[in-house]
């Protein structure tokens, strides 16, 4: 279950940016008369906005996905792979 865990708080530095350029897509095609060349994209969340809440979930997303990456992160890598940073490089084909 713990690896399990961490494996899905690792996962969140995919989905995090994936769902929010989703939901930016998403915003920017529902949007009429929005430029990306001249508006930002926050204003995508702007209370004028055709579906504000849509970008506002994006960054919702966003924010809380960063924070299980960073905290998968901080607990190190998975166990088998911080094994096999402790052995070092394999010195196989290599002279000595």
């Amino acid at each position: 279950m713990r690896r399990a865990w961490w494996r899905l708080r690792a996962a969140c530095g995919v989905i995090g940016p994936a769902a929010f350029t989703t939901t930016w897509v998403t915003s920017t095609v529902r949007q009429t008369g929005y430029s990306i060349a001249e508006e930002h994209l926050s204003g995508l969340a702007a209370p004028d906005a055709r579906d504000p809440g849509i970008m506002i979930a994006g960054f919702v997303t966003l924010g809380a996905c960063t924070t299980a990456f960073a905290s998968a992160l901080e607990a190190g890598p998975a166990p088998r792979l911080r094994r096999s940073l402790r052995r070092g490089p394999s010195r196989r084909g290599r002279r000595p």
